[in-house]
């Protein structure tokens, strides 16, 4: 029992460890990120209280994923069908660690980039 105590242990401190670079949609932001917006701007990437965020204006369906390449975090924004209405998608991003780059893509073409100093 002991064994398998400290295998489980073990597990979840490993799993812990590989934790470093997430990506979520989210609804609710900071009113301190929101008036910062720009409602004229297709894709924004902003820096609050240590957490980069996307935003993404759009009328379409979009889907995010980030990735990490050469010491960058490359967000890669997908764009799908149609909705009719265009409206802004906030992607919150949030890392264990830091990256020299920060670089935005849409659709596989890069749309911004900043270093991340």
């Amino acid at each position: 029992m002991k064994k398998f105590l400290v295998l489980a242990l073990a597990t979840v401190m490993l799993a812990a460890c590989e934790y470093e670079t997430t990506i979520k949609e989210v609804t609710k932001v900071p009113a301190s990120l929101a008036e910062q917006v720009d409602a004229n701007e297709e894709v924004q990437l902003m820096l609050l209280d240590h957490r980069n965020y996307v935003v993404v204006t759009t009328a379409n369906h979009v889907a995010g994923k980030v990735q990490v390449e050469n010491n960058q975090m490359v967000v890669d924004i997908t764009e799908g069908g149609n909705k009719e209405v265009e409206q802004q998608h906030i992607f919150r991003i949030e890392s264990s660690k830091s990256y020299d780059t920060i670089i935005v893509k849409v659709n596989g073409e890069e749309v911004l980039q900043a270093d991340n100093a």
